[in-house]
């Protein structure tokens, strides 16, 4: 018997995180990277088995925002969040000097058959935005029977600032995870 290959953590791990300051890519398998500039702020986005990394640089200052694992290791010097991925959160950072932050991120979990048109709705939204990865759609195991996981972030630029929607499908789980973040320098 083959124990079968997870592309995806299970949901109940997600951690979601800020950082101030950058964290390195050594910590992360990377599938998928794109990056840009406006004239007051460059942000850097990687796309990742668990979830996505995003830099965003204004100045001297530096916010990262990550969707990773609780038991990925990475330094607590200089976190500004950490909280659990589940249901619907809001958070901001505004204080002290740096760029400010607002998000909001949802973990929705359904059934197989709305986890499956949500998907293909997603699947063709992709065609749309910046950086895009489904992963096993190249090589690895596959069966007609499922569905691979899909990740996506889609970029707002504003006239002072970004707006990024970020979009995980993780379907052992059947379960999507939603991210809407806003940078202002």
């Amino acid at each position: 018997m083959s124990i079968p290959l997870l592309l995806r953590p299970d949901v109940s791990r997600l951690m979601f995180r800020v950082y101030s300051g950058p964290v390195h890519p050594e910590f992360f398998d990377i599938a998928a990277r794109f990056s840009t500039e406006h004239t007051a702020w460059r942000a850097k986005f990687w796309l990742c088995r668990e979830g996505h990394v995003l830099q965003f640089q204004a100045g001297t200052h530096t916010l990262t925002e990550l969707l990773t694992v609780r038991d990925r290791a990475l330094p607590d010097r200089r976190q500004l969040l950490s909280r659990y991925v589940r249901a619907n959160r809001s958070e901001q950072l505004s204080e002290g000097p740096g760029p400010r932050y607002a998000t909001s991120f949802q973990l929705e979990q359904v059934n197989a058959d709305v986890f499956a048109r949500l998907h293909e709705e997603l699947l063709a939204d992709s065609s749309r935005v910046q950086i895009v990865h489904q992963f096993g759609s190249t090589g690895g195991p596959r069966n007609r029977l499922t569905v691979p996981p899909l990740s996506y972030m889609r970029l707002e630029v504003l006239p002072d600032g970004l707006i990024v929607h970020s979009y995980h499908t993780f379907p052992e789980n059947h379960a999507i995870v939603k991210v809407q973040s806003l940078f202002e320098p």
